[in-house]
């Protein structure tokens, strides 16, 4: 949510759009600004994905040199005194994702809790006490989950870690984890399958970073 405005998830909704185009990685003129602490460039970006059509807004900070914890907040403001849209706090930086969601006048989207070490234990009760739903990313460790079946396993784990919390199912999206084909042709196949196993199984809506599925391929609008 955001302070007037509502995004439903769910199996009988519409697909729902993240736009993750506020983020600094290769953008160098967003780095320098997200450094210097201006948010000029965020609401350029943050106008072009809302004309485009997305319904929700990534927002990552995170670059060399930029401090996480004051730059977040900032952004939060910015974006919430001139838009309705709800955003998605996107930050491996535990005092970031702290500060946004003090910032922030409503329930965001955090992106996201994974296996890593006490990642859970901190964030879930956070996003608990906030109400704010958030992307559970089926990673544990340095190898990347290739497979359903692994996938599956860290996301088991992770739910029953989430429930030892008191945490409950309706604030938790699982990503899929979608995977270049180019480089593993059975990952799309995988990736539907976790899909498939979460709502069916654990009553779990999903989301995926959609475009990761035709990198490095032609005709990426049409593959995606």
């Amino acid at each position: 949510t955001s302070r007037s405005q509502a995004v439903e998830f769910g199996f009988d909704r519409p697909c729902r759009v993240i736009g993750e185009r506020i983020n600094p990685t290769g953008k160098a003129e967003l780095t320098a600004e997200l450094q210097s602490l201006q948010t000029r460039q965020i609401m350029v970006f943050a106008e072009e994905q809302m004309k485009r059509g997305a319904h929700l807004l990534d927002v990552n900070v995170g670059a060399p040199m930029v401090d996480e914890a004051r730059m977040l907040p900032l952004a939060v403001q910015a974006l919430t005194s001139a838009h309705s849209i709800p955003l998605c706090l996107d930050s491996s930086d535990i005092p970031a994702i702290r500060a946004g969601l003090e910032a922030y006048p409503a329930s965001p989207l955090v992106n996201s809790i994974s296996g890593e070490e006490e990642r859970m234990d901190i964030l879930g009760p956070l996003c608990r006490d906030y109400g704010a739903p958030f992307i559970l990313l089926p990673l544990k460790g340095r190898k990347l989950p290739v497979t359903a079946v692994e996938r599956l396993a860290i996301i088991e784990d992770l739910l029953l870690k989430a429930e030892s919390l008191r945490i409950p199912h309706r604030l938790i999206l699982v990503d899929a984890l979608a995977l270049t084909v180019s480089s593993k042709p059975e990952a799309a196949k995988a990736c539907l399958d976790v899909i498939r196993h979460c709502r069916e199984r654990w009553g779990l809506g999903s989301t995926m970073g959609l475009s990761n599925i035709s990198f490095g391929l032609p005709a990426r609008e049409l593959i995606n």
